[in-house]
């Protein structure tokens, strides 16, 4: 197989990537090959952009935005089953975010983002932080990408690659009807630009003065017709990284590690495609990043590795004006891997994984006040231990197993309009999942071998029924009052199947039953807008435990990370968001939010530990109870300058470990500021600044007592500037 690099030692001993001529040329041929095109290319004439067009609403008119990922039909956000929170495409442009992470963490109530020292950036919401992200959702306009090796989506959260979206939907809560397992810690949904809406190119670029980042982004959207068109992007990133002045928890150590950095050229290439009733999405993304994680003095850094290429078809064929049947072919490639390289390890591990399914949803509206839709699915997912797609394999197949896995899904949706006002949705759906096999290639060396273990590793196929009921009602135009019961659940990844193996127990889907109720409502005469938000979230067999009776063995918080296992009893997530955007002209955009969690009915767990919680149950250990986000957006002269000042405080987290209790407990406020400066109507200059007020408390997450883990306090600002070519 023909290498893109080659690895050489200099004189110090740290490694050296010296890229070869060939992917050298390459690249260039790549990037000045599109850039033709884009330049040949015309723009769409006589169009309003989307981004003008988002400009122009006022929050009255942005709360009747509708969102297509909470059910089969596109609802209201307002009115739709759950807490939804949308960011436009000019809320992403317009703020200090560089990427998704930044995005959920400073802009997004009840989202906490800590991180993991293998995986990157971990998604906590409503109090709940799970060791990896698998149990959140990430969908590209509405269809699954979550790797089901164990991880979800983990380093995409890091590239800073945002060129590509039109705007994202959240929701904080499950929506396992519609999405089936994963959505139990709520879902992103990623919605990508077309060439109707973001017509002619665009090219961007940023430079970190901080972690030297170098990024360029290039796209291009073309109508050729009505709901005919096409947007392709392309876009790359690279980092050196820098190492931190302060590392929190670490006092007795070197106090210094390589953070922020892309020790390899992170890429993303994509097409958008829609033709009368036929969609098609392509995504191929590769990213390398270092994961925060092992001090310079003693080696360097592991370095985390996801390739992806999805490709997601789907017609919609019109039987009628009532009916209809949407068909989707989904199939996605993986490849998820660590390079290990400190003293204990050197290697690199990883493997790959094959999804396919297909999907078909019928949708009648013929009934008079009624939207009903049915579907089902059939899903394959194929894992190989020590193998990859788009690179050489690994040396070693690490804690995967080879593994095939099939899946089905039944679904029911009901939206009944009893009145003009009053709207009543009911769902249902069924899931079952067949492990047809599962065997490690010799688990206990992590060195794959002719001598493969043939002992069975899968579990027995397990199958769930989850419902969901909900109800809103319009008192008038500007009070929205909404309740929804749900239920969610995720299955156990590949990666559970090793760790079951290794502490003997056999894994059950963990589940959330979720109660919720929401208020909404506009006060013209001021241009505001509130909203209460109030849930109650029962767990039951999460896998947020470890035996208590392994803590005395275990040496590593690595160790603590691997022992899964469910938790024998139910505990509960009470909490609540006060949200607040106030617009008192079309240069001024308020944004408030307010959120609080704590958990409930903890109990005794028995031989566990809910180790998220403290052994009381009156706080959390992984999530600040008190989050606070705020950001303004200011105008001015006649938009040619546009500035955001953003600001975050986490309360402080008050552990039984009094090593932790030392790090985490101080408030945490983080301060940032982005201005865009329109040179001329195709030119932008950008400024952002990240961390302004040099906080050094780091994001409580999980090894919050070990910041060598993952866990690195940033004790100084962030510098980027950035130049935006738009025609």
């Amino acid at each position: 197989m023909l290498k893109y690099y080659k690895i050489h030692l200099n004189k110090t001993g740290k490694k050296k990537i010296i890229f070869s001529a060939f992917k050298f040329l390459t690249i260039i041929t790549a990037s000045l090959l599109i850039m033709g095109i884009f330049i040949y290319l015309p723009a769409s004439a006589g169009q309003v952009s989307h981004l003008e067009y988002l400009t122009s609403l006022s929050i009255e008119e942005l709360m009747k935005i509708k969102v297509s990922s909470t059910g089969f039909f596109d609802m209201s956000h307002q009115k739709a089953p759950g807490t939804i929170w949308l960011l436009s495409n000019q809320d992403i442009e317009n703020s200090s975010a560089m990427n998704m992470s930044d995005l959920l963490n400073f802009y997004i109530p009840g989202i906490h983002i800590g991180n993991n020292v293998r995986y990157g950036s971990l998604i906590a919401s409503r109090g709940i932080a799970m060791p990896n992200n698998s149990s959140t959702l990430f969908l590209l306009d509405g269809q699954g990408i979550n790797a089901g090796v164990g991880v979800g989506v983990n380093s995409g959260l890091k590239l800073p690659l945002l060129g590509d979206i039109d705007r994202l939907e959240i929701i904080n809560g499950p929506c396992s009807i519609v999405h089936g397992s994963g959505a139990i810690n709520g879902f992103v949904n990623i919605i990508p630009k077309t060439g109707s809406d973001y017509p002619g190119y665009f090219i961007n670029t940023d430079y970190g003065f901080i972690e030297k980042l170098i990024k360029t982004e290039i796209g291009y959207g073309y109508s050729y017709g009505q709901r005919k068109d096409f947007f392709i992007y392309a876009g790359g990133a690279r980092a050196q990284g820098f190492e931190a002045d302060i590392a929190a928890g670490t006092k007795n150590r070197s106090n210094k590690l390589d953070v922020y950095g892309m020790n390899e050229p992170n890429y993303k290439w994509a097409l958008y495609w829609r033709h009368n009733l036929l969609k098609l999405d392509m995504v191929f993304q590769k990213e390398i990043y270092d994961n925060n994680s092992y001090e310079t003095s003693l080696a360097e850094s592991s370095i985390s590795r996801q390739t992806s290429f999805i490709v997601h078809p789907e017609i919609e064929l019109d039987f009628s004006q009532y009916e209809s049947l949407a068909l989707s072919l989904p199939f996605e490639f993986f490849d998820t891997g660590v390079n290990y390289n400190n003293l204990n390890r050197k290697q690199d591990e990883g493997s790959s994984e094959f999804h396919i399914e297909t999907k078909s949803v019928f949708k009648t509206t013929r009934l008079k006040n009624q939207k009903i839709a049915l579907g089902s699915l059939i899903g394959l997912r194929h894992f190989k231990a020590g193998s990859y797609f788009f690179s050489e394999n690994p040396v070693s197949p690490g804690t995967t197993v080879n593994a095939d896995w099939a899946e089905l899904g039944i679904f029911f949706e009901d939206i009944y309009r009893i009145t003009p006002e009053w709207t009543l949705s009911a769902g249902l759906r069924y899931d079952l999942i067949t492990y047809n096999s599962a065997s490690s290639p010799n688990p206990k060396s992590g060195i794959q071998s002719d001598n493969a273990q043939d002992k069975d590793l899968a579990p027995a196929n397990e199958d769930i029924l989850t419902p969901r009921i909900a109800t809103s009602y319009e008192i008038n135009r500007a009070n929205i009052i909404k309740f929804s019961y749900q239920e969610g659940f995720h299955y156990p990844n590949l990666k559970y199947f090793e760790y079951t193996q290794n502490i003997g127990a056999e894994l059950r889907p963990e589940k959330v039953t979720s109660y919720e109720i929401n208020y909404h409502f506009d006060l013209k005469k001021y241009k505001a807008g509130f909203d209460f938000n109030l849930y109650y979230n029962i767990f039951c067999d999460s896998f947020l435990a470890k035996s208590r009776n392994n803590e005395a063995a275990v040496t590593s918080p690595s160790e603590k990370f691997d022992a899964y296992t469910n938790a024998p009893e139910e505990f509960a997530a009470l909490g609540g968001e006060l949200v607040i955007q106030y617009q008192p002209s079309q240069d001024t955009n308020l944004r408030f939010s307010y959120g609080y969690s704590r958990p409930r009915d903890h109990g005794d767990q028995g031989e566990q530990i809910i180790f998220i919680a403290s052994r009381s149950g009156t706080s959390w250990t992984r999530y600040p109870d008190h989050i606070i986000k705020s950001d303004i957006t200011q105008k001015f002269m006649n938009n040619r300058l546009i500035l955001n000042l953003g600001f975050l405080y986490n309360s402080p987290v008050d552990t039984e470990d009094p090593k932790t209790r030392e790090i985490v407990d101080h408030n945490r406020f983080i301060l940032n500021l982005y201005a865009k400066y329109q040179i001329s109507d195709n030119l932008s200059f950008k400024f952002t600044g990240q961390n302004l007020l040099q906080n050094d408390v780091p994001p409580v997450s999980n090894y919050t007592d070990q910041s060598w883990n993952g866990n690195t306090a940033i004790d100084k600002p962030l510098v980027y500037l950035g130049l935006t070519w738009k025609y």
